[in-house]
């Protein structure tokens, strides 16, 4: 083959693959929630630096961030246009879960060293003028073994409430009303982790100076799911910090909303459980009353706000533009 002949060649296996890029590039779009998830990595990663000799773990978290951010890009731009069952459900939901999840779990690490303005002496004082003590005081009177067992399965279930609405939704096959459900539930959630920030918050449980009121002790009255679950908890929620608004109240409001709005049939039991969830976070002190008034305000507005804003696509690759409204067919 001559030189000529190999430039051809090259030029032409450039072209190939050029076209292959650019038709990938079509296909792809990038939602809000992308563009929230997005953002928060960015700025959390640009934070750990700020933060970089004030926290120990900024080191670890700036590159976890960073690789959260690939995997959030990267997942967008190559497997947005697949058309394989699998590898879509990596890109819709798999993905996006992770990377709320890292977000969550790591936020207490720098949370006190932005924001010290702490917000619970009002909280506190509310609660008092209410009940004449903290909400979690008053039910204290309410402990048995059984209550506090069943009430720690309930609050657990939170984790799942969530979930299995998506999952549903995932399964009817309707994609607006999926990317409508995913888009809700991922901005009320981030919408709860950016007030963190705002008003930082330890709850009754954390709070040594409403700690020291509590006259029994929750490991040793209930029974042993209790003991687990609480020991789970303190190792699975190692967030501090995150109490107002209370992001159960909020993520699980939400959830009934959307099942009340697509007509699930298991819309019913979410009320159930959602209401037993909400007086969970009080009853085992993990929130004050206040924090639940907060959640659903987030959730009423996160709820107004999705129907057109979970349609903005901040760059739509059909047409080589940003900031495009997506009408549903």
């Amino acid at each position: 083959m001559t030189v000529a002949g190999s430039e051809s060649a090259a030029q032409t296996s450039g072209g190939k693959r050029f076209g292959t890029i650019s038709a990938r590039l079509r296909q792809t779009s990038f939602t809000l929630l992308d563009a929230v998830q997005l953002f928060f990595l960015s700025a959390l990663s640009v934070l750990q630096i700020g933060l970089w000799h004030r926290v120990p773990q900024s080191h670890a978290l700036l590159f976890l961030y960073i690789g959260c951010f690939i995997l959030l890009a990267g997942t967008a731009l190559t497997a947005r246009a697949s058309s394989r069952p699998g590898i879509r459900l990596f890109d819709d939901l798999i993905v996006p879960i992770v990377v709320l999840l890292v977000v969550f779990e790591t936020l207490g690490y720098s949370i006190p060293a932005v924001n010290t303005t702490w917000l619970e002496p009002t909280l506190i004082r509310l609660d008092s003028w209410l009940f004449g003590m903290s909400g979690s005081e008053y039910l204290e009177r309410y402990y048995n073994w059984v209550l506090l067992d069943l009430m720690h399965l309930f609050y657990v279930s939170f984790y799942f409430v969530p979930l299995s609405l998506l999952v549903v939704m995932y399964r009817r096959g309707k994609r607006a009303e999926f990317q409508h459900s995913l888009g809700a539930i991922g901005l009320t959630f981030y919408a709860c982790f950016a007030l963190y920030y705002v008003f930082p918050v330890l709850g009754p449980y954390r709070d040594p100076d409403v700690y020291i009121h509590f006259t029994r002790d929750i490991v040793t009255s209930g029974g042993a799911l209790t003991r687990i679950l609480r020991g789970f908890l303190d190792h699975a929620e190692i967030v501090a910090y995150d109490c107002f608004p209370s992001g159960h109240v909020a993520a699980t409001l939400v959830t009934i909303f959307l099942a009340y709005r697509y007509r699930l049939a298991i819309r019913g039991y979410y009320v159930f459980i959602g209401v037993m969830i909400l007086l969970s976070t009080v009853y085992l002190r993990y929130h004050y009353v206040t924090d639940l008034l907060a959640g659903a305000l987030v959730a009423v507005f996160i709820y107004w706000l999705s129907p057109n804003a979970c349609r903005v696509l901040i760059y739509c690759g059909e047409t080589q533009r940003w900031l495009r409204y997506q009408k549903e067919s």
